[in-house]
């Protein structure tokens, strides 16, 4: 367990890394308003209870990962305090609740995380619909004007008496691998909310978070279809939607992400064509698996001018129109046969009519031989 008197030397710590050790029990409420924490990793151990409250003291904080622990509660709305909170990570714990609108108590002229950039609350227990007008609120997933000179989160000495940096590493999934990034750039913006127990619509106010390059919806309950407003995220890189209900077309806009290079969206119910443009020529069949309405290249089912014209309907129109153009055209070339066979038949019959009756009529020629026989009489 982490001692409650290791509370007396977080006036003094700015990194606090615990994490992939084999610690337990809670995490203790150890924070007061000297706290000048910075970056709080407890990643991969076995810590339970609630995320300690008095950790919104430690106004300085940028990095807080407590992810792949036990621990539980409602979402902690009250880390929209930290004003410079830059890496929020939840993930894999038994975290539950929906996400709504932040609550009263909070001033309205203050915007929440103003600074977060990772956000991963994936593989908990959290219910309701897609906190997408909350997650709307965050300056730092609108901006799009990102500094040419991205710096790393990380730390740094300011004594004289030596210079030491300490950079984050961050376990994270992003373009559809986990892996782990030995430095997190300042302007690397995610949302992955994946794995929780999220229902019903994506709202169209996807659209507004236009400094995404990252985001990841899969495997919770969404249905309706795809809104193309997410065709404004001209940032994106990773798109993942898959282990939904999802339906109807892929909005053809999203042919103009130019910078997606991974995309999945199997398995869903999405039908239509695939979009042609850009990047999705590139994607694999195993982007879309799982979705039998969907055609078009890469999948081998090509997109026939009938079969988008047509509605669907409880038998397949095309099918039966097809069989039409076949028998019609089977029964004409039996009538053009049958006519022409005929024709046939009373011509040749009329040659061999007319060859017996000039072999009939024909003269008999008498022989030279005979001739010559009567002469000679």
């Amino acid at each position: 367990m982490i001692s409650k008197c290791f509370g007396h030397l977080i006036g003094n710590l700015s990194v606090l890394n615990l994490e992939q050790n084999n610690l337990n029990g809670p995490i203790p409420e150890a924070y007061t308003k000297r706290c000048k924490l910075q970056i709080f990793k407890v990643n991969g151990n076995q810590l339970q209870g609630k995320l300690p409250r008095s950790l919104e003291n430690c106004k300085n904080m940028e990095v807080l990962d407590v992810g792949n622990n036990q621990l539980s509660g409602t979402f902690p709305f009250w880390l929209e305090s930290l004003p410079q909170l830059r890496v929020l990570v939840l993930q894999s714990n038994k975290f539950y609740g929906p996400i709504t609108q932040k609550p009263k108590v909070v001033a309205d002229s203050h915007s929440p995380f103003p600074m977060l950039h990772v956000f991963d609350i994936s593989l908990n227990s959290f219910t309701g619909k897609l906190p997408l007008e909350y997650i709307c609120q965050w300056k730092s997933m609108l901006v799009t004007d990102k500094p040419q000179l991205a710096h790393y989160i990380s730390w740094q000495n300011s004594s004289s008496l030596a210079d030491l940096i300490y950079e984050v590493k961050l376990k994270i999934v992003s373009k559809g691998i986990s892996l782990e990034m030995e430095k997190v750039i300042e302007t690397f913006t995610t949302i992955n909310l994946s794995y929780n127990k999220f229902r019903g619509n994506i709202s169209v106010a996807i659209g507004e978070l236009r400094a995404l390059m990252g985001l990841n919806f899969s495997a919770n309950d969404l249905t309706g279809q795809i809104p193309s407003s997410l065709a404004q995220l001209t940032m994106l890189e990773s798109l993942d939607l898959s282990k939904n209900i999802l339906s109807r077309e892929i909005p053809q806009r999203l042919g103009s992400l130019t910078f997606l290079a991974v995309l999945n969206l199997s398995p869903n119910h999405f039908t239509g064509m695939i979009p042609q443009d850009n990047q999705f020529g590139t994607f694999s069949v195993a982007s879309y698996e799982g979705n039998e309405g969907l055609c078009g290249f890469p999948l081998p089912k090509r997109c026939g001018i009938t079969e988008r014209a047509l509605p669907p309907a409880s038998i397949d129109s095309t099918s039966l129109l097809d069989w039409r153009f076949v028998i019609a055209g089977y029964c004409s070339g039996v009538i053009i046969g049958v006519l022409i066979g005929q024709t046939m038949f009373w011509r040749i019959i009329g040659c061999f009519k007319l060859t017996s009756r000039m072999k009939r009529f024909k003269p008999k020629q008498k022989s030279k031989k005979s001739k010559r026989h009567g002469r000679g009489i």
